[in-house]
Protein backbone atom coordinates (compact mmCIF):
# COMPACT_ATOMS: atom_id res chain seq x y z
CA UNK A 1 0.00 0.00 0.00
CA UNK A 2 2.74 2.21 -0.17
CA UNK A 3 2.25 5.58 -2.00
CA UNK A 4 -1.26 5.26 -1.27
CA UNK A 5 -4.33 7.17 0.43
CA UNK A 6 -7.55 6.22 2.06
CA UNK A 7 -9.43 9.08 2.64
CA UNK A 8 -12.58 8.25 5.02
CA UNK A 9 -15.27 10.69 5.21
CA UNK A 10 -17.84 11.58 8.16
CA UNK A 11 -16.61 10.83 11.81
CA UNK A 12 -14.09 8.00 12.84
CA UNK A 13 -15.80 5.62 15.65
CA UNK A 14 -14.07 6.56 19.03
CA UNK A 15 -11.62 4.01 20.55
CA UNK A 16 -13.13 4.37 23.72
CA UNK A 17 -16.65 3.97 23.09
CA UNK A 18 -15.77 1.00 20.65
CA UNK A 19 -13.88 -0.79 23.98
CA UNK A 20 -16.79 0.09 26.07
CA UNK A 21 -18.87 -2.14 23.07
CA UNK A 22 -16.97 -5.00 23.27
CA UNK A 23 -16.21 -5.14 27.25
CA UNK A 24 -20.01 -5.18 27.84
CA UNK A 25 -21.23 -7.31 24.63
CA UNK A 26 -20.86 -11.43 25.06
CA UNK A 27 -19.65 -10.93 21.13
CA UNK A 28 -15.78 -11.04 22.27
CA UNK A 29 -16.07 -12.88 25.68
CA UNK A 30 -13.44 -15.76 25.71
CA UNK A 31 -13.89 -17.24 29.32
CA UNK A 32 -17.02 -18.44 31.26
CA UNK A 33 -16.77 -17.71 35.24
CA UNK A 34 -19.08 -20.89 36.43
CA UNK A 35 -20.95 -20.37 39.73
CA UNK A 36 -22.29 -23.24 42.11
CA UNK A 37 -25.95 -23.87 40.91
CA UNK A 38 -24.95 -23.73 37.22
CA UNK A 39 -24.95 -19.79 36.73
CA UNK A 40 -22.15 -18.68 34.36
CA UNK A 41 -20.70 -15.20 33.49
CA UNK A 42 -18.93 -14.76 30.51
CA UNK A 43 -16.20 -12.52 30.27
CA UNK A 44 -13.53 -11.01 28.62
CA UNK A 45 -9.89 -12.52 29.90
CA UNK A 46 -8.41 -8.49 29.24
CA UNK A 47 -10.25 -6.95 31.59
CA UNK A 48 -10.38 -9.49 34.51
CA UNK A 49 -6.61 -9.81 34.10
CA UNK A 50 -6.58 -6.01 34.26
CA UNK A 51 -8.65 -5.49 37.43
CA UNK A 52 -7.26 -8.40 39.30
CA UNK A 53 -3.33 -9.47 39.67
CA UNK A 54 -4.09 -12.76 40.75
CA UNK A 55 -5.61 -13.35 36.87
CA UNK A 56 -2.88 -12.13 35.24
Amino acid sequence: MMGEVIRVSGRAPDVGDILKEAMLSQRFADVALCCPGGQRFLAHRLVLSAASPYLQ
